[in-house]
């Protein structure tokens, strides 16, 4: 299937080259009367995205597009715009004869977007920097794609970032049942003398601290960080590189290594000293 780019936010014209339904010779029945039309869609059978603009293609000194099988098809920039970066989406070009007959498909192919500079931000931090994951798998240059991955696989670190905040909230045991914690533990009392018990749910305190980068990033939530970013990426290449990905396995299985044998610190009133900890090495039931 033919292959067509675009980058956000630009408009694009290609002359394309048509199918002769049934021939392979020169058509002579295709005429400047026939109705042409297209449809971008993201494939099977999804809603268009948008009709795409379509016309017989005539280049200077040869014969007219109908002649020759071919048509323009653009699209206009504010259409481009509407496209996700590195989407794939179908393109299909349609000829209804002026003389009368059913609709044929008359050209079927790929459009890719490419990203453009946009107004988007690193407003995350990540746990770990590119030149962490470097110190462990230099490979990892190898495989970087800019149509694919941000700069310094920041992508790739914040899923890290997401999996050990995970942990956290997943093994804090300071979080009692409600969404006000403590405060709904005075309300369950009032309500039949429950007392204090752990909720089943991450702790919204905890959330909020996290969010607030009050984590300490000792060297272990580093390591173990820059571990699952390597993983991330190796994992990636299965079915592309399965070499690297048995190395993705690999570091999978170090980063879970070093952080079962961490303890977080949160600084509450940033002194570099923790105030809550919590332990990533133990098991965690629900009363203890």
């Amino acid at each position: 299937m033919t292959k067509l780019e675009i980058i956000q936010g630009a408009k694009r014209d290609w002359p394309l080259q048509c199918w002769n339904q049934g021939a392979q010779t020169v058509p002579t029945d295709w005429a400047a009367g026939d109705t042409l039309s297209a449809t971008l869609y993201p494939g099977q059978a999804q809603t268009p995205i948008f009709d795409v603009a379509v016309a017989w293609y005539t280049a200077s000194g040869t014969q007219t597009g109908y002649g020759q099988a071919q048509v323009q098809a653009t699209i206009t920039a504010a259409q481009s715009q509407l496209l996700e970066a590195a989407g794939e989406y179908t393109l299909i070009v349609w000829r209804v004869p002026a003389a009368g007959g059913d609709p044929a498909a008359i050209w079927r192919g790929t459009v890719v977007a490419l990203p453009a500079a946009g107004t988007a931000t690193d407003a995350i931090t990540t746990y770990s920097q590119y030149s962490d994951s470097l110190m462990y798998a230099r490979w990892i240059t190898t495989v970087f794609d800019p149509e694919v991955h941000q700069e310094g696989f920041y992508s790739e670190r914040l899923q890290a970032r997401q999996w050990m905040d995970w942990a956290l909230l997943n093994n804090y045991r300071g979080a009692s049942v409600g969404n006000f914690e403590f405060a709904s533990t005075l309300a369950f009392a009032f309500g039949g003398g429950v007392g204090w018990r752990r909720g089943i749910g991450p702790s919204p305190s905890m959330v909020t601290w996290l969010s607030e980068d009050l984590l300490i990033l000792r060297p272990q939530i580093v390591e173990a960080c820059a571990y699952k970013t390597i993983s991330i990426i190796g994992l990636n290449q299965i079915g592309i590189n399965n070499q690297l990905a048995q190395y993705g396995a690999y570091f999978r299985d170090m980063s879970e290594r070093v952080l079962t044998a961490t303890t977080g610190e949160i600084d509450l009133n940033d002194d570099g000293i923790g105030e809550i900890f919590i332990s990533l090495g133990s098991t965690n039931t629900l009363f203890t």
